[in-house]
């Protein structure tokens, strides 16, 4: 045990007097067992989906409940799929397109979810989560990366979530999620209709 300075001693008797009392600061940890962390399994909400442009969105629904003794504040998120890990970005929040934006938006995919609905600031540090809180809400983000072919569209599979606070505690959980290659499925009847057309128009007319 760590012994007192004669001023840390003095300081101790002058808080005593005052009838403060001195408890050791050894509990004031995160103990990782009092942060519950779960998926929540609403109809549609958990999903991994192409984009229309480039790349895949991730929809997350989540339940977060405190009994910590100290506000929990997310420092990094790693995702982890079947075929790799995912380096994934939060959608920023509204107010970065508009001052008073009310929505998080997937670009270009006309799928947007009002701020009270997404976790996005909580998940990525800019608030905590402090004793006794609880909150659901979703976790909105996209990945530079195609999902790989052989996922189907309405396939499932099992991602892992893991939360990284800021004094280095880890969460993880796994997530289970369905894919939606809606704008894949899209893009290939395109491809096909055009290459369908352009054989059309290279046959000559019969003589």
């Amino acid at each position: 045990m760590k012994r007192m300075t004669q001023e840390e001693r003095e300081l101790a008797e002058h808080l005593k007097k005052l009838g403060c009392s001195l408890e050791p600061v050894s509990g004031y940890r995160d103990v990782p067992s009092r942060l519950r962390w779960r998926q929540k399994s609403t109809p549609g909400a958990n999903q991994i989906f192409d984009l229309a442009q480039a790349g895949a969105g991730l929809v997350l629904d989540m339940h977060f409940s405190s009994s910590m003794n100290l506000p929990f504040r997310v420092r990094e998120i790693i995702v982890k799929a079947p075929w790799g890990p995912l380096d994934i970005t939060l959608l920023p929040h509204p107010s970065t397109v508009a001052p008073q934006y009310e929505v998080y938006e997937f670009p270009g995919e006309g799928l947007s979810f009002d701020k009270s609905l997404v976790l996005n600031d909580l998940l990525s540090g800019k608030r905590a989560l402090n004793p006794g809180d609880e909150i659901s809400g979703l976790l909105l983000a996209v990945h530079p990366v195609a999902i790989p072919d052989n996922y189907p569209e309405y396939g499932r599979t099992r991602l892992q979530i893991s939360i990284v606070g800021t004094r280095g505690n880890q969460f993880t959980a796994l997530f289970k999620v369905c894919f939606n290659r809606g704008a894949t499925v899209a893009r290939e009847r395109r491809r096909a209709r055009t290459k369908s057309q352009s054989g059309k128009a290279a046959v000559p007319d019969a003589a």
